[in-house]
């Protein structure tokens, strides 16, 4: 049965279905378990409205024409998270398969050079955002159909029969690729020296094949000239932003050209080095080891494991191998295919990375930059098992794939160990808004819900924003938004929050999308799983020590904005079911209880979280319970729960005396209430007495 197996996987198919378990093991293993991050949230959003000229207004600041890929994943995934990711690890698998299948083209005796090939774009670790999946869909959908219209190419040129039908193909993909997304126009440069390799010699003469080269590459240069015009000529007048993606390098050549060209040989020599270099050694750094956590343990025992697996399964048997010769002497000498695979992975880094540092963006650089390698690590991918074949093959093949081998292990474990992250950080999310729904069943329309700062990481102010919108609005269906969020301190004195104060405009716009509201209609809510539950700022809270240095943004927090009717719950396809009932959440519908004034179920909540084994690690979250006994007559257990309050969180005292003073004056006086006070005086301080 393991001579079949080995046998099977030696055949096209079973190296396909290789690939696949590859990026299951990188990318799939928490797949279950993963949600959206970042700009996921914009195409929740339009699938919810399911409008497509809301889909081509959203990305007609930059790439306008990718919207019809957006459509057609935004119908087949919708808001199911699983969905997302499984459609994206497809449409990477396909595009690599794509890859695989023009170097096989290209290079028919390098066939176990090109698995590997193969397998490091796989898992290459330069890009880190796979788990973005909704996003990066459309990225590898169009790299498909890069690199199927590059196999098209190679394979009509090797088959006379089949080019009346495979180049179209390839024209046509080109075309798509090409207008729905720039990312990957760079590497339509290798096309010349590709055909040249494949072009066949005839006479003999340069010119005569130079010509037969011209000729098969006019479609695609006319492709990009369509492109040109569309993007510089078109675009710039009907876009709302057609600044974006400016090749600002290209614009200061005209200046400073000395100046330009040593920026852009600067910031490509760097993303070069990164490919090839320092993404894979950044996969192991001494200081990530931890082998007291399990996810540790794991990531790098899978990573092992993998490792194992593809070494057993890819190294060659009967099939010769790099085909080095040795000089007069001595000296490694790479054959032909070495030479051409050096110079094409070198010309696929810096073609493919070029669109980008025209720009004067580079992959190391900003926040999610590392995007940018999408297209040229298929480019390093080329030159680093070229490069390993040539210096290790002639003196031991064994350790050659053993370093390859390595290499897409450790890439492996490194995606694991950062998909855990990524899978911590949505149950963060899913934390934040299934006790906002629980504080806030419904919000009226035109709520801004205000935080002290973005209160997870892997989502932006848009993202927060878009999922409320999701949640407290579902049957929305244009591009004015009903609900918004605003990371406050950030944003406070801009036109997103003018300031402190009650009825100042908000505004906000993001691409196509609009929302406007007042500061009279907002919501204050600090989320900090650290310190505590959710906290909705109001009165009673005004005092307390913040969570979230909410302080600033106390005046903002209009609670009337929250309606208990209508109840909307963040929708389980997305969100998966409702978590079990923990602490917070008795303390949110206590809180919702006391907004209400509905005091005997703040009391009833109490009891159920005690009789569930439910109890505060923040003082704070017990100042509801203390209003509610005190405005139901109980004040020993108002007092007991006030003296609880301060042995579990410090400087408490200012909210408590505040919050006692209130009760005092809406409340008729009576010996318990005055014994209370008194015994809590000496103890609270209060300046202004209780």
């Amino acid at each position: 049965m393991i001579k079949q197996f080995r046998r099977w996987l030696e055949g096209e198919t079973g190296f396909a279905a290789l690939l696949g378990l590859a990026l299951l093991t990188a990318f799939g293993l928490q797949m279950t378990r993963m949600g959206f991050y970042w700009d996921d949230w914009q195409m929740v959003y339009l699938a919810q409205t399911g409008n497509f000229r809301l889909y081509w207004e959203h990305f007609l600041s930059d790439r306008p024409f990718v919207a019809w890929i957006y459509w057609l994943v935004t119908r087949l995934v919708g808001h199911s998270p699983l969905a997302a990711h499984l459609l994206a690890l497809t449409a990477r698998w396909v595009s690599v398969l794509g890859f695989y299948l023009a170097l096989r083209g290209l290079w028919h005796s390098a066939r176990w050079q090109a698995r590997w090939m193969a397998l490091l774009l796989a898992v290459s670790p330069a890009f880190l955002q796979q788990q973005v999946a909704y996003t990066y869909s459309a990225h590898f959908i169009t790299y498909a159909l890069f690199t199927f219209s590059l196999a098209a190419m190679i394979w009509a040129m090797r088959s006379p029969k089949r080019l009346r039908w495979l180049m179209p193909l390839s024209w046509l993909l080109a075309l798509l690729h090409v207008m729905s997304m720039e990312y990957f126009i760079g590497l339509e440069l290798l096309r010349p020296l590709i055909l040249w390799w494949l072009a066949p010699s005839g006479d003999g003469k340069i010119r005569s094949r130079l010509w037969r080269v011209l000729r098969r590459w006019l479609p695609y240069g006319l492709v990009l000239v369509v492109f040109a015009v569309w993007r510089f000529v078109y675009f710039p007048q009907i876009s709302y932003h057609a600044e974006a993606n400016t090749p600002s390098i290209v614009l200061q050549m005209f200046k400073t050209p000395f100046t330009a060209l040593i920026s852009l040989a600067q910031i490509a020599l760097r993303d070069f080095l990164y490919l090839i270099v320092f993404a894979w050694t950044n996969t192991f750094l001494p200081e990530t080891i931890d082998l007291r956590a399990k996810s540790f343990l794991f990531a790098w025992g899978v990573g092992a494991l993998l490792a194992v697996l593809l070494f057993w399964a890819l190294h060659p048997r009967s099939e010769t191998t790099g085909m080095e010769t040795t000089d007069m002497v001595g000296t490694l000498s790479p054959d032909p295919f070495l030479r051409r695979a050096v110079l094409l992975g070198t010309l696929g880094i810096l073609c493919g990375g070029l669109p980008i540092w025209l720009t004067d963006r580079s992959m190391i650089v900003g926040a999610w930059s590392d995007r940018f390698a999408l297209a040229p690590m298929l480019g390093a991918s080329i030159l680093i098992v070229a490069l390993v074949d040539w210096l290790g093959g002639g003196f031991n093949r064994k350790a050659t794939l053993c370093v390859l081998a390595a290499l897409a292990g450790l890439s492996a474990a490194y995606h694991i160990h950062l998909a855990n992250k990524f899978r911590l950080h949505w149950e963060q999310q899913r934390t934040y808004y299934w006790q906002l729904s629980w504080r806030a069943p419904a919000l009226q329309s035109g709520t801004a819900v205000i935080g002290p700062s973005i209160p997870m990481n892997y989502v932006a102010g848009y993202s927060l924003g878009l999922a409320l919108n999701v949640i407290y609005a579902p049957e929305q269906r244009g591009d004015e938004l009903s609900y918004w969020f605003i990371n406050g301190l950030r944003e406070l004195g801009s036109k997103r929050l003018p300031g402190n104060e009650q009825g100042l405009p908000i505004e906000d716009q993001f691409r196509n999308l609009t929302f406007k509201s007042s500061t009279s209609q907002s919501v204050v809510a600090a989320f900090n799983p650290a310190r505590g539950c959710l906290r909705v700022l109001d009165e009673i809270y005004l005092l307390a020590p913040p969570i979230d240095n909410e302080g600033k943004l106390s005046a903002l927090s209009n609670t009337a904005q929250i309606l208990a009717d209508n109840v909307h719950q963040p929708p389980s396809v997305l969100f998966g079911s409702e978590p079990p009932h923990d602490w917070c959440y008795y303390f949110e519908k206590a809180d919702l209880a006391r907004q209400l004034g509905d005091w005997r179920e703040v009391i009833r909540l109490w009891d159920a979280a005690g009789n569930a084994g439910y109890a505060p690690q923040n003082g704070v979250e017990l100042l509801p319970f203390v209003e509610a006994y005190g405005h139901l007559g109980n004040w020993s257990a108002a007092e007991t729960f006030s003296r609880q309050a301060l042995a579990l969180t410090e400087n408490l005292e200012p909210a408590l005396c505040a919050l006692w003073q209130r009760l005092e004056s809406q409340s008729q006086p009576s010996p318990q209430q005055q014994e209370a006070i008194q015994r809590l005086q000496s103890v609270l301080q209060c300046r202004r007495g209780l």
